[in-house]
């Protein structure tokens, strides 16, 4: 729908320009509207941003719920995202 569109391409934007509590922002609202099959990509952006804001706990927290193939184009860094956080 028109409001998932405009809230994912606001979250996108925020995080290239690394306002990656903007972004958080964006993601947050988004996820809770979401189309079920765009869940865990906005999943994976949520715990993204956390990481780099530091967060490590809730980052894991999203990025453990998370299930996704590895036909995703997000798939490659959710795995070292992870590797990262649990060393």
């Amino acid at each position: 729908d028109r409001a998932e569109a405009y809230l994912s391409r606001a979250g996108d934007q925020a995080r290239l320009v690394y306002a990656h509590q903007e972004a958080i922002d964006y993601f947050m609202e988004v996820y809770e509207i979401a189309d079920p099959q765009n869940e865990d990509q906005y999943l994976f952006y949520l715990g993204y941003a956390h990481a780099l804001l530091g967060k490590n706990g809730p980052a894991l927290g999203y990025l453990s719920d998370v299930d996704v193939d590895s036909t995703q184009a997000y798939f490659s860094d959710l795995v070292l995202l992870n590797g990262q956080l649990l060393v």
